[in-house]
């Protein structure tokens, strides 16, 4: 895949635009497949490709894009609700927590957010690194009545690797 974007890239290099952009998605399609009770790493591979193409490239590096915690091609419908979620982004990969359905509602989800907080990929920053992170402290203290659903969970996290993605370019010119 790097060669084509590098290929891609230089083509491009005949026209002057204003900027380039590397974006890829590499969430996998949906967390059926995920254990449960536990975080799994699922590496950003979109993260290295760029790394990739840059570390490559002799241009002006191209800007970085990604599709976040999300695949990139949208399910056709869902099948129900889903187990309590969350797609956690780190430096290099994805932490995801699937946890299954034991207690009645989303109950479930206070559990996995008391285990992220304390886990070591929970950030120095806290409930300050986004508003993501405030919404899950707060299910981890149990300050909230209920624990949301599945789309506040992927608004959370969202908002999460949001804030990891524009730190770690603003402070290391990396995703």
């Amino acid at each position: 895949m790097t060669v084509e974007v590098l290929e891609t890239l230089h083509h491009m290099a005949r026209w002057p635009w204003r900027h380039e952009c590397v974006a890829a998605g590499a969430f996998p399609v949906n967390l059926a497949n995920f254990p449960h009770g536990r975080a799994t790493p699922v590496v950003r591979e979109d993260a290295l490709l760029w790394k990739q193409v840059c570390d490559w490239w002799r241009g002006n590096f191209p800007d970085f894009g990604d599709f976040g915690v999300t695949h990139p091609r949208m399910p056709l419908r869902t099948c129900g609700t889903p187990h309590p979620n969350m797609r956690y982004s780190t430096a290099a990969d994805w932490q995801v927590f699937v946890y299954p359905k034991i207690r009645p509602g989303n109950d479930d989800f206070f559990t996995l957010s008391r285990d992220l907080v304390s886990s070591p990929h929970w950030p120095p920053t806290g409930a300050g690194t986004s508003w993501g992170e405030a919404r899950l402290q707060d299910c981890a203290k149990r300050q909230r009545a209920k624990a949301g659903g599945g789309t506040e969970w992927r608004a959370w996290a969202t908002s999460h690797h949001l804030a990891v993605v524009t730190s770690r370019l603003t402070a290391l010119g990396h995703p």
